[in-house]
């Protein structure tokens, strides 16, 4: 399926295999950006990548690249699922990878985005996302975008030499406004 979900700044476009470059290992493996996702446990590779692009699109998950409109650059992804069928529900991840880019409203952005399309075109009634209680940029995102916080899970993670919480947030279709 080609797409394209357009927004002010930014827009979604379905992931490509061709877009497992140098650049997306670059953000897999650095430290910083990946201080908060589940890939930085292992050392990750293109094969890898192009492994997850596979997975994703024969797991009932949408993984889409988030791009600048001006540039058509490419600068983080966003992943919707898997999508429950039974209930209609779907989780929501998401990183920047472009540490250049952050700080600038594009995750919240695509994530707006994301919503509209699970909603409207999907036939989603719910997503959810978790974070790391020490993650505040994703829970300002998360917040911005509409989502409440509805349950901590707390020590559910090992995250530098610590146990860290896991804060889930969640939104429905009836209190989403875009």
């Amino acid at each position: 399926m080609n797409f394209a979900i357009i927004g002010k700044h930014i827009h979604l476009r379905k992931i490509r295999l061709s877009d497992a470059n140098n650049k997306y290992l670059q953000w897999l493996n650095d430290k910083q950006i990946n201080q908060y996702l589940e890939t930085r446990h292992k050392i990750q590779t293109i094969n890898s990548i192009k492994n997850f692009i596979i997975d994703c699109s024969k797991n009932n998950s949408f993984l889409m690249a988030i791009c600048k409109n001006n540039t058509k650059k490419h600068i983080g992804n966003l992943k919707v699922g898997p999508i429950n069928k039974n209930h209609n529900t779907a989780d929501i991840s998401y990183f920047i990878g472009d540490k250049k880019e952050w700080g600038k409203g594009y995750a919240t952005e695509a994530v707006k985005l994301s919503l509209d399309y699970s909603f409207n075109d999907l036939k989603i009634y719910k997503c959810l996302a978790g974070v790391y209680k020490s993650n505040i940029a994703s829970s300002k995102v998360l917040l911005r975008a509409g989502f409440k916080k509805e349950a901590t899970i707390k020590n559910m993670f090992n995250f530098k030499s610590r146990r860290e919480d896991h804060i889930i947030y969640g939104i429905s279709k009836n209190h989403h406004n875009v």
